[in-house]
């Protein structure tokens, strides 16, 4: 066992678990159980909850496990101890003569189904048996899209009269919106009852939704739906009984009068129709693997036992963490946290390209179907839309009507997908458009669909006063408007420094990717970028790079420090030597040293418009996960031992030692952590749309986050020969066996 699991536990690291060794009264803590077609979370309490996204997110009901003891005594398997393993959770109970072991996971795969082992041990020769009851409840509840989310949240204790003022008003017609969605959800539940189906015998329990029509139909819709049947079974070798109730299944299992007696089940979604073959077929679920093998899929030799470890963990939560859309017939990441949990919305694409690059190395299969969900979320003008919902359904989500670094992100995820797995025949695949969309013949090829990109980036978003990309309702900055004086005036005329100084990275790669299908724009994107690397350098404000030009006659980041922006500026190489080498100090003394969990988004909280974010917390100064693996990269390029010690900033180690009584942080995290100097240090945030302190793990960035650093302190890099190692890592020697193909330090 090794360290450090704050005050909560300890961790074993072949393979990586965590071990729960302390549970503090009422609190429920859970833990991410998942394979490539459905998510569950594991709660120390011994509950399961079931969901699926495959036609919109549904909360399919949970499930918990009973042994009955021979002279009658119920004994739910809850758990004495509590592990936590990737992609599964075991909970082991003790008594007196006897230990009983449940482990439930899902065996990583296209199955959807979680499988459930357990094992009775009897240490008295007396014991006689017994029974283990596995009981499912299944009541669906569609997680349609809500916009504003959070319950009331008392403002910071030291805020002003005025900023409490508008936060309890802002915060009070969130509560009123958030109570809507929740009504809405459980009327819209009602038509998802699940309904015993006969099979011809009594081992499995089978529950058959109503289907909707526009599921039978495939239309894209914002409601979601349960895809096909509920099933739950004994597997081969488990003698049981089961049966089914309107919203209820049970298997019951005698157990043999000897030493240890193990059974085993299964609980699955098979596809409409398919319950018979299901059943059947499950041998892909008895045959699978009860451990992830690790040597195909991540393996880290770097001397550094904490970091082989994590990235371990990282990367099989990051594989873990996927999802399906039968609309679109692809598979995602799912960011997931209280965007996916509480909000019901999936994206967005901007996020999807940063899961990209490590996912490339763990799953490139999986990879591929993320970048071909990213071109589903693209109208025929080659703008995207910023997320998906409910049913293969594509939104901006009101507020993002017009967000402008989506066409960057595309092309920066197209490049290093083609670019890492060395799959150029992708570019050359026809792709249509999404359903519900007028449909081209023949239908445009990726290559096609990425000049569309590129095009509407260059006519649909455009370049402002200053030469310098517009940034219309947003950019990786969603509250941004909030910090300009005129939101109005900021969306028509401001222009982004952060989405010029991303364009000045991607595009001279994109136009390398993209010269055979068109070398006309391929050269007029590299026109392009030598014209916006002028208008970065412009913006160069004394110390640092401006944040926007904010349509007013004014600039954001002149007397601010903004983290995203300027981590762009050291990857691109923007700016003289002398430039990047006072950034590089500023970034580190402002930005880094003044924080243990990494580097700061915003050196200076701002008063943001309306009060709605607090100091210190989600982009007025917290600690982004993405944001840090942009600067470990821009550090790697200028400071190679400051990328590394940025990264192990990064590990949840070191977040559990720095806060070792918040169980956030400890084996999965939110996508942004509260500064030092808030409220709630090391937590993280809350603002009127989104309780990110509600569901504040699970988050994909906090598992994306530390590999992506890990590739860049390792020099690795994607050129259109493949990924290798293109510069010296301070990790003197190391080794990293993937999916993809091994590499190591020259």
């Amino acid at each position: 066992m090794s360290g450090s699991g704050g005050t909560f536990g300890s961790w074993s690291a072949d393979p990586p678990a965590f071990h729960l060794e302390r549970r503090p009264p009422g609190q429920d803590m859970w833990h991410q159980v998942g394979n490539d077609r459905l998510t569950a979370t594991a709660h120390a309490d011994g509950r399961v909850v079931l969901y699926c996204a495959e036609a919109g997110l549904v909360r399919m009901g949970s499930g918990t496990g009973t042994w009955v003891t021979p002279d009658g005594r119920r004994m739910a398997a809850a758990g004495h101890a509590v592990t936590w393993e990737v992609g599964g959770a075991t909970w082991t109970s003790t008594g007196e003569g006897w230990r009983v072991v449940r482990r439930v996971w899902a065996p990583f795969g296209r199955e959807r189904a979680l499988r459930i082992d357990v094992e009775v041990v009897a240490s008295d020769p007396q014991f006689e048996g017994g029974r283990y009851i596995e009981n499912w409840t299944f009541d669906p509840e569609p997680i349609v899209l809500g916009g504003l989310m959070a319950p009331f949240t008392p403002p910071p204790a030291d805020s002003a009269v005025l900023r409490k003022t508008t936060w309890v008003m802002a915060f009070g017609v969130a509560s009123a919106a958030r109570h809507t969605t929740f009504a809405l959800r459980r009327l819209l539940a009602r038509s998802l009852q699940l309904h015993p189906q006969a099979v011809g015998n009594d081992l499995a329990a089978v529950l058959e939704p109503d289907m909707p029509r526009w599921l039978r139909e495939r239309r894209p819709s914002f409601r979601a739906a349960v895809p096909g049947p509920v099933v739950v079974a004994p597997l081969a070798g488990t003698e049981a009984t089961s049966r089914a109730r309107s919203g209820c299944a049970e298997v019951v299992a005698d157990l043999p009068d000897q030493e240890v007696a193990r059974v085993s089940f299964v609980v699955g979604l098979p596809r409409a129709g398919q319950s018979r073959a299901f059943l059947q077929g499950q041998r892909a679920v008895e045959r699978a693997d009860t451990d992830l093998r690790w040597a195909e899929v991540w393996d880290l030799r770097c001397g550094d036992p904490e970091v082989e470890r994590e990235t371990r963990w990282h990367a099989g939560m990051l594989r873990s963490a996927q999802a399906a859309d039968a609309c679109f017939g692809t598979s995602y990441v799912a960011q997931g946290s209280a965007y996916g949990f509480v909000h019901g919305l999936q994206g967005a694409p901007r996020d999807y390209a940063h899961f990209l690059v490590p996912l490339c190395l763990i799953d490139p299969e999986g990879a591929r179907s993320m970048l071909l969900t990213m071109l589903q979320l693209q109208d025929p003008d080659g703008s995207l839309r910023y997320a998906h919902t409910g049913f293969g359904r594509a939104t901006s989500a009101g507020i993002h009507a017009a967000p402008t670094d989506l066409p960057i992100a595309l092309l920066w995820a197209a490049t290093e997908y083609v670019w890492s797995t060395g799959d150029t025949s992708l570019l050359d695949e026809p792709l249509s458009w999404r359903p519900g969309l007028p449909q081209a013949r023949p239908a445009p090829t990726v290559a096609q669909r990425l000049l569309a990109a590129w095009r509407y980036l260059r006519d649909g978003v455009g370049l402002g006063m200053n030469g310098l990309l517009r940034v219309g309702s947003g950019d990786w900055n969603d509250p941004l408007s909030a910090m300009a004086p005129s939101r109005r005036r900021f969306h028509a005329r401001g222009e982004s420094v952060y989405n010029s100084a991303f364009a000045v990275h991607v595009l001279p790669r994109a136009a390398r990717l993209l010269e055979g299908a068109d070398p006309d724009a391929a050269a007029e994107m590299v026109r392009w970028a030598g014209s916006l690397r002028a208008g970065v350098e412009d913006a160069w404000a004394g110390r640092w790079f401006l944040r926007a030009h904010d349509g007013s006659g004014g600039v954001i980041g002149n007397d601010r420090l903004f983290l995203d922006v300027n981590a762009w500026c050291l990857i691109a190489q923007i700016g003289t030597e002398d430039q990047r080498h006072y950034l590089f100090t500023a970034m580190s003394e402002l930005l880094d040293d003044p924080c243990p969990i990494g580097a700061l988004s915003l050196d200076r909280p701002l008063s943001v418009r309306g009060g709605i974010l607090a100091p210190g917390w989600d982009t007025n100064g917290g600690v982004w996960s993405v944001l840090n693996s942009l600067l470990a990269w821009g550090y790697s390029l200028h400071d190679p031992r400051r990328a590394h010690q940025l990264l192990h900033k990064q590990l949840l180690a070191t977040h559990a030692r720095v806060y070792p009584d918040l169980w956030p942080g400890v084996w999965s995290g939110p996508d942004c952590y509260n500064a030092p100097y808030a409220s709630d240090p090391g937590g993280t945030f809350v603002q009127p749309a989104t309780s990110m302190a509600e569901f504040p793990v699970m988050n994909a960035h906090a598992h994306a986050g530390p590999l992506f650093a890990l590739l860049k302190v390792l020099g690795l890099e994607s050129e259109p020969q493949g990924l290798a190692a293109r510069r010296e890592s301070p990790i003197r020697q190391w080794s990293l066996s993937t999916t993809l193909g091994r590499y190591q330090s020259s």
